[in-house]
């Protein structure tokens, strides 16, 4: 299945619906949210993260495109800081609450996410900018089980 999806940039792009991960960074993922095609809310039994397919990551924008995760890996966000990342680049995605949540986390620790690549005064302006859903039902994610392939 395939999905449009408006880019940074406005334009229209397509993402696929790609298998839910069953394993991360932090361990085997015991609870999964599907935030969008390619793009994973996931925890383990200690910690988590925003998980992007590959799809995903060949298309992030050139202003995140160079930032080193925490994790070592280019498409596991961890749910401390680097999770912020993924949220600007597909504001849309996210709800109103996530775009906050990310501002703030991005403006708390401009030099983290600065060392790490990210051309923080860009990724401010996505989720500034971006065309966010008015109502939460419309943010209202889907649910997947991690042991069901898709």
């Amino acid at each position: 299945m395939e999905f449009q999806d408006a880019s940074a940039d406005g334009q229209a792009s397509s993402f696929h619906d790609a298998p839910v991960p069953l394993s991360s960074p932090w361990g085997n993922v015991q609870e999964c949210r599907v935030i969008a095609p390619g793009l994973w809310s996931v925890s383990t039994g200690g910690h988590g993260g925003t998980l992007i397919s590959e799809e995903r990551r060949e298309a992030m924008p050139a202003w995140a495109s160079h930032f080193k995760t925490f994790s070592g890996q280019p498409t596991a966000f961890e749910e401390d800081l680097d999770w912020a990342v993924p949220c600007a680049a597909w504001a849309q995605e996210f709800s109103l609450e996530d775009c906050l949540a990310a501002i703030r986390t991005i403006q708390g620790r401009v030099s983290y996410f600065t060392e790490r690549g990210l051309d923080v005064d860009a990724a401010l302006q996505r989720l500034a900018t971006a065309k966010l859903p008015l109502c939460e039902k419309a943010c209202a994610p889907r649910r997947a089980d991690p042991g069901i392939e898709r």
